[in-house]
């Protein structure tokens, strides 16, 4: 009789021995499903508001490396005719060569669209930038000796030169100008319908600015030189164009129904 009780002992000790593993097990799993969903809850949280924040904060970064960008331009632009005249150009060249600018910046702005569509509207934008103030630098050294009163003028001396500064010129304006419709797009794309007007009118705010600092423009090439004022104008602008560098990976790709012509 104390086998069959043995034998039944033990079976019922396995028996509650399994059970135990297998609610251990559950347990487990269940340990493991609970932190699996709290992290991919976790996760979405985290998301949403950055979602949530990169709308928003688009268009203000927009609007401050534009208003740097005035800034710094504002600086020089009202000065580049004096500054030809100092170079040796008469005043029907200095006209003409403004006159160069518009066509030279229509231009450019089909190959800055095209460029748009491959890498993108913003890297688009760095690139240009990025060109644009290393050629305003490059300009600057090439003209560090124009303005020198014991030297006769740089287009009677080097003609070579003088010539080069106005091509640097035209191409550098046109590669600073012609990725604002890029610009613009992204604007549009990141604010409702009913704020754009609104958005649009912060434009004034960048036209103040930029006459205030052609004043201080006027200053400081009185003060230095006219050279003096391009590698600020360059400076603030490379400012402006970093700033983008935010936006960079909030701001999608140009959609196709954008460029597509209706008949």
């Amino acid at each position: 009789l104390e086998k069959p009780l043995l034998n039944g002992h033990n079976n019922e000790n396995g028996a509650s021995d399994l059970a135990a593993t297998i609610l251990e097990e559950s347990r487990l799993s269940l340990e493991e499903n609970g932190e699996h969903r709290a992290v991919e809850e976790e996760q979405e949280c985290d998301q949403q508001p950055v979602r949530t924040l990169s709308k928003e904060i688009v268009p203000y970064v927009l609007f401050s490396s534009s208003l740097v960008v005035s800034l710094g331009s504002g600086a020089s632009v009202k000065y580049f005719p004096l500054f030809f005249k100092e170079v040796g150009f008469g005043s029907a060249a200095v006209q003409g060569i403004f006159l160069a600018s518009p066509v030279v910046i229509s231009g450019l702005s089909f190959i800055a669209q095209r460029l748009g569509k491959k890498i993108g509207r913003i890297e688009t934008t760095l690139l240009l930038d990025a060109v644009g103030v290393s050629l305003l630098y490059y300009m600057t050294w090439l003209s560090r000796h124009v303005g020198n009163d014991n030297e006769a003028s740089m287009l009677h001396t080097n003609p070579m030169q003088a010539i080069l500064i106005v091509a640097v010129y035209l191409f550098r304006t046109g590669i600073m100008n012609c990725s604002y419709p890029l610009l613009e797009s992204i604007l549009m794309d990141s604010v409702p319908s009913n704020r754009r007007a609104r958005w649009k009118s912060l434009e004034a705010i960048a036209a103040f600015g930029w006459t205030g600092s052609a004043f201080i423009g006027g200053i400081l090439s009185d003060e230095h030189s006219y050279q003096f004022t391009f590698s600020i104008t360059a400076t603030m602008q490379l400012v402006g164009a970093l700033l983008l560098l935010i936006i960079r990976p909030l701001v999608e790709a140009e959609e196709p129904s954008r460029t597509t012509t209706t008949e």
